[in-house]
Formats: C-alpha cells, structure tokens, sequence
C-alpha cells in the first residue's frame, strides 16, 4: 500500500519514493491495443546483475517501492527471485500482470510473498467471453477464465483483495455497459 508519510517526505524533498522498473517485454497475453503484441518472446533489457544494483542502489537512495513492470514481468523466470531481494532490502513490490501466470500455484504463491505489503496490479479490460476475444484475437477464450481463477488462487492464499488492483484499457471496441461490468 501506499505509505504517505513517506510519500509526501520524498515530495517535500525532492527524492523518489518509486521506481518503476521494466525488466522485459514479452507476453503471451496478445491485447490488439498493446504495442508489446509483438512480443511474445522473452527478452530482457536489463541483466539479472544490473536490477540487483539498481535494487541495491535504489535502497540506498532512500526509495520505498519498486514497480515491477514489463509487459509481464512473471515471464522472467528471475522476477521472483529479484522481488524477494528486494523485500530483504526492506523495499515493497508491487507487481503489474497481465495475469496469466497466476494459472501456476507456484508462482502465485511466490507472488503472494513477494508483494505480501505492496499491490499486485492484474489487467483485466473484460470479463465477457466475446469482448475478451475480440481483444485477442490469437489466444484462446479459455484464457480470461484462467486469469480469472488465477486472482481466486490469490485470494485462497491470503492475498488480500483490498490489495489487488484491476488495469483496464478502454477502447472503442468495448460498451460502456462492458466496461462498468467488469
């Protein structure tokens, strides 16, 4: 969550209370709104050793909360590991997901850890089958589900829901009415 005491303190003294930090762009999850659809591969921009300096240097500098981004960053088999460095450093995750990778116990579970003070951020612009399809094309309807039982498995292991967050990306191909649903 968000600590503003420490908040307004990095304000009123010109340092950083967040990083946000990209560490991939790939994802599987298609959205034809999303310039990284033409990701689907892993690829990193920053080495495992380079995120742990900046980890490393972002505590020194009296950072709070690293935002973990990258199309989605669950697709860098290190994230985790990297997260749980940063909660040793005292730093609070937050993780933005497209929300696949919550289909695997495994690395819910890990993520419940990781961000156990911060948000887990999970994009979900749909919850009507057809809507969803229409958005990705190339991925099977079976995926909102997925998604969808993936923030149940995060609730079953204790992640509060007052802590998760929905992204949505409204475009034109989508009602209102679809958009107040969800």
């Amino acid at each position: 969550m968000i600590d503003y005491h420490k908040l307004q303190r990095a304000c009123g003294n010109g340092s950083i209370y967040a990083l946000q930090l990209e560490v991939g762009d790939a994802c599987k999850q298609g959205c034809i709104y999303c310039d990284k659809r033409e990701s689907p591969d892993k690829k990193y921009s920053l080495s495992d050793d380079t995120i742990l300096s900046i980890l490393n240097d972002s505590k020194k500098l009296g950072i709070t909360v690293i935002e973990w981004f990258g199309s989605e960053p669950l697709l860098r088999e290190s994230t985790l590991d990297l997260m749980d460095h940063a909660s040793v450093l005292g730093l609070r995750n937050n993780i933005w997901s497209c929300g696949l990778p919550f289909g695997d116990d495994d690395i819910a579970r890990r993520t419940v850890h990781a961000a156990q003070d911060g948000l887990i951020t999970v994009h979900v612009s749909t919850v009507d089958r057809r809507t969803y399809k229409t958005f990705h094309p190339n991925r099977p309807e079976t995926d909102l589900d997925l998604i969808l039982d993936g923030l149940r498995t995060l609730i079953d292991f204790r992640y509060p829901a007052g802590q998760m967050i929905n992204t949505a990306t409204f475009t034109a191909l989508q009602s209102p009415e679809d958009m107040i649903h969800t």
